[in-house]
């Protein structure tokens, strides 16, 4: 057994988790990976290097079901680390009552035997005051910009005080699209209208506006794609509306369609993503494609921004932004309710859209 084993807690969801890939390349020793069965496959094909993952089912009874949970998995790691392990290094990038209580129960197991000589951990920082400081302030009242500006990805490298951080997050792909340039005949854009929390999807009508806009273009042929777990752009208005008015314009519909194991090559597969600020951006950026964000009520300050520099960020300057953390609750806005999103105009996001692509306007 190796003289030092890292264990990695990161239970959900699929767009941090791949943010954590990042920190899975940077340690050393042998590496252990704890998370959601559902996430268990995606973790092991698609992350860079070797590791273990493992599977913990949701338990019964809250936190004391997770502290059990931990409990047991310390019956299975006192078989794996047979017979001693000299340091076992705990790295909680999750920071939440089930993960703590998941990493007690596993140390108050481990603690019985002497299977393991030492046992560190390290739980990356929430910043749970600056973050509220921004929801009821509208600013970080706490003054440390360095922080504010750091990426989630980056604090969780923190963690491990090493002169080398310059690692991103990554997923490993099959394929990789060469980088577009005005001039070339095909244009391969990846469409994500979903998020999981409505205040981060723009409207479905513009939506399909921009569809329209970009199916009107004879200079340049478009290909879209359009991924997601719901189907926010449905097959009859693509068929009888979209395709009816333009049969040349090319589109496939994957939303509800796709397995996880599928979503990096299909990511990687394009050479620009147009998505909300969901796991879509993280997995396209992890695989090394572009992407435009719309970020709506979240702000940079909370770490989820795009970080390819070819990547950018579409935000509206709003005072009651941000409201929320995950992108759920209420819009208190008496009028231009969602306005986050809905000042957001196809035609501003054909714009930067274009720009990204280093045409000045729409081709043509």
């Amino acid at each position: 057994m190796s003289s030092l084993v890292n264990l990695v807690l990161r239970f959900s969801a699929l767009g941090d988790v791949v943010l954590c890939s990042a920190f899975t390349q940077a340690l050393e020793g042998e590496t252990l990976f704890v998370t959601s069965p559902s996430l268990k496959p995606f973790i092991e094909e698609n992350f860079p290097g070797r590791m273990k993952v493992y599977g913990i089912e949701r338990p019964k009874g809250g936190p004391i079901g997770w502290f059990f949970a931990g409990l047991r998995f310390s019956e299975f790691f006192r078989l794996y680390a047979a017979p001693r392990i000299d340091v076992l290094k705990i790295w909680d990038l999750h920071n939440v009552s089930k993960s703590l209580f998941f990493s007690w129960g596993l140390i108050m197991g481990l603690e019985s035997t002497r299977i393991v000589a030492r046992i560190q951990v390290r739980r990356t920082p929430k910043e749970r005051l600056r973050r509220w400081s921004l929801l009821i302030f509208k600013k970080d009242i706490l003054g440390h910009r360095s922080k504010s500006e750091l990426r989630i990805f980056e604090r969780h490298l923190e963690l491990l005080e090493t002169a080398s951080q310059a690692r991103e997050p990554r997923l490993v792909s099959p394929h990789r699209r060469e980088e577009f340039r005005p001039g070339s005949r095909t244009l391969r854009l990846l469409v994500a209208p979903d998020a999981q929390h409505w205040k981060k999807i723009w409207p479905v009508d513009y939506w399909k506006s921009l569809l329209v806009a970009l199916a009107k273009l004879e200079t340049l042929h478009i290909h879209v794609t359009l991924v997601g777990n719901r189907s926010w752009i449905d097959d009859a208005w693509i068929r009888d509306t979209l395709l009816r008015e333009h049969p040349q314009f090319s589109i496939e519909n994957l939303q509800t369609r796709t397995s996880l194991l599928e979503l990096a090559s299909i990511a990687s597969d394009h050479h620009l993503a147009l998505t909300s600020n969901s796991a879509w951006q993280h997995i396209s950026e992890a695989v090394g494609t572009p992407t435009l964000s719309l970020s709506g009520p979240i702000v940079s300050e909370f770490g989820f921004s795009p970080w390819l520099s070819q990547s950018r960020e579409l935000c509206v300057d709003l005072g009651c932004r941000p409201c929320t953390l995950h992108g759920d609750g209420i819009c208190y806005r008496l009028s231009e309710h969602h306005a986050c999103m809905k000042r957001l105009t196809p035609r501003r996001v054909l714009q930067e859209m274009w720009q990204m692509l280093g045409y000045g306007s729409a081709p043509g």
